[in-house]
């Protein structure tokens, strides 16, 4: 069996290719971002990941199949090259993740809104969607009970800040707590190389980037309001 495989080349242009469906899962494209959409300050990605602890983590493994699970992560404050997570043990990518030749990315989806021609003072132009992402590409390691209930900690920690009376594992009973930890796994994932991307309208004119940014905010709306932030 074979199937057909879509490369992008460029705006508007695409080539396809035939091959075995056994090479696949070994071609690694990244994310396609243009050279005035790529976001390439540290600070700026390690911000997006940190505000936006929900990604979608994709596995290809060496049996030709695609697992795809949304995760909760944990960005390390100290290290941003280091990022937690855990998956239901039912899980089949817990399978695929930890096979040989696994390939897995993280992907960040971060603050993202629609974009009107109403926005810009120059006629004749098209609606957009813009919007910032990541995306991560690195080895997996299997953390043990102990790593996996810091996961949970950390994330329940991060989140409950705001709460008048967050709440903590150490709320659950001792049998609960081991019912709950034996029913997931964690792990820390490494981060080898990433990709960011920043689609704001910077194709667009001067006066039009700053009249997008006026509408945006004046619409009131917490997505415009975050993407005319960045």
């Amino acid at each position: 069996k074979v199937i057909a495989e879509v490369e992008i080349l460029s705006i508007g242009q695409t080539r396809k290719d035939h091959q075995p469906k056994e090479k696949l899962c070994q071609t690694r494209v990244p994310m396609y971002v243009p050279p005035y959409y790529k976001l390439q300050d540290d600070q700026a990605v390690t911000k997006l990941t940190s505000e936006n602890s929900f990604a979608t983590l994709t596995t290809s493994s060496d049996n030709n199949q695609l697992s795809q699970t949304l995760v909760p992560i944990l960005l390390d404050p100290n290290n941003p090259k280091t990022i937690y997570f855990h998956l239901a043990r039912a899980n089949p990518h817990c399978e695929a993740i930890t096979s040989a030749n696994a390939n897995t990315i993280l992907t960040i989806t971060g603050p993202n809104c629609y974009i009107s021609p109403n926005y810009y003072q120059s006629t004749d132009l098209v609606p957009t969607w813009n919007f910032l992402a990541v995306q991560y590409r690195g080895v997996v390691e299997v953390l043990d009970r102990e790593g996996t209930l810091k996961v949970v900690d950390g994330l329940s920690e991060k989140h409950e800040r705001d709460f008048p009376k967050p709440w903590t594992s150490g709320k659950l009973q001792e049998r609960k707590l081991k019912l709950m930890l034996a029913s997931i796994v964690g792990y820390k994932f490494t981060v080898e190389s990433k990709i960011a991307k920043a689609k704001l309208s910077q194709n667009r004119e001067l006066h039009d980037f700053g009249h997008m940014i006026n509408q945006l905010e004046a619409r009131g709306k917490q997505p415009e309001k975050q993407v005319a932030a960045w």
